[in-house]
């Protein structure tokens, strides 16, 4: 099972980013919220005691990948057992591993993002501030 994590609001940035030339961070700080999530929902599986040592199976899975965008990140397991735990089976009660994941890392999530973007905006400030002043020498 694989879980898509979308961050949300990038659309109206998505020009300023691309005109900083900053997209390649971008995508290294999706990977670095991708690992967030990563260790919580490891943590979440090493903390269920119900599933028979299935949990271990599905934290040896566990894998980031890049989605179609640079600000897009799937995270999670090919194995079907991620989804049976997730959603449960007519015969398993659900055991919830990524989603409570996901939840756990949200303020870690949106701390990280905040910095990024202000260092990615701060740094397009100063450059765009040195070729001013730059062309004002000339």
């Amino acid at each position: 099972m694989t879980q898509q994590v979308t961050l949300n609001g990038f659309a109206a940035f998505k020009t300023k980013i691309a005109r900083a030339q900053k997209l390649t961070g971008l995508e290294s700080v999706a990977h670095e919220l991708g690992e967030i999530v990563l260790n919580e929902a490891r943590r979440t599986l090493r903390e269920d005691e119900t599933s028979g040592g299935r949990q271990e199976i599905i934290e040896n899975s566990l894998e980031i990948r890049q989605g179609a965008t640079a600000h897009e990140i799937l995270i999670g397991t090919k194995l079907d057992l991620g989804h049976h735990l997730e959603f449960g089976t007519t015969r398993m009660t659900a055991r919830p591993w990524i989603s409570p994941a996901i939840e756990a890392a949200r303020p870690a999530l949106r701390q990280k993002l905040k910095q990024a973007l202000a260092l990615m905006f701060k740094d397009q400030s100063t450059k765009e501030n040195r070729n001013g002043a730059e062309g004002s020498n000339i």
